[in-house]
């Protein structure tokens, strides 16, 4: 009987040393619209821009209902940072009129986000990877008759999907 609890409590031991600690990931409270992506600008169709970064990520109170929209690029003559409104359910993000705090004169221009989306795995990236998608269309108020189609996939790490 002596040997039998002993064998058990070696098996225990054994099953207990394999058990692998799975990290745990925080994620802020508007994941997975939020992200850094490689994405084109269009304009009736014609690339605008090639390749650039835009970063959608949490505001400082971190709550679901909103997200920064951030082009981080040298696209456009001021860089673009705005204040979204998103619904975390249907992965969407849109805003009419947004401010851009990153515009310094008197009248800054003004920035609507319309259709504003991410598609989770809907993406393929140049190096083939399965990634997800962005899209959403930007309306500037001193250009109010161009609508910009942004669209692009999250960046994935590797190096073969950086440009």
């Amino acid at each position: 009987m002596k040997k039998i609890i002993i064998i058990a409590g070696i098996v225990c031991l054994a099953f207990a040393a394999c058990k692998k600690d799975q990290p745990t990931v925080d994620v802020s409270a508007t994941y997975p619209v939020s992200g850094e992506w490689w994405v084109q600008y269009f304009l009736g169709g014609t690339d605008e821009s090639g390749y650039v970064k835009l970063l959608t990520y949490n505001t400082s109170s971190n709550r679901a209902d909103s997200l920064w929209v951030d082009d981080n690029s040298d696209f456009w003559q001021e860089k673009i940072k705005i204040r979204s409104f998103v619904d975390i359910k249907n992965k969407t993000f849109s805003i009419k009129d947004a401010v851009n705090i990153n515009d310094a004169r008197a009248n800054p221009t003004k920035v609507t986000l319309v259709d504003g989306k991410v598609l989770l795995g809907m993406a393929k990236t140049p190096g083939g990877n399965k990634s997800d998608s962005i899209y959403v269309r930007f309306i500037y108020s001193d250009d109010a008759t161009d609508t910009f189609v942004c669209a692009g996939y999250r960046r994935t790490g590797f190096v073969e999907d950086d440009h």
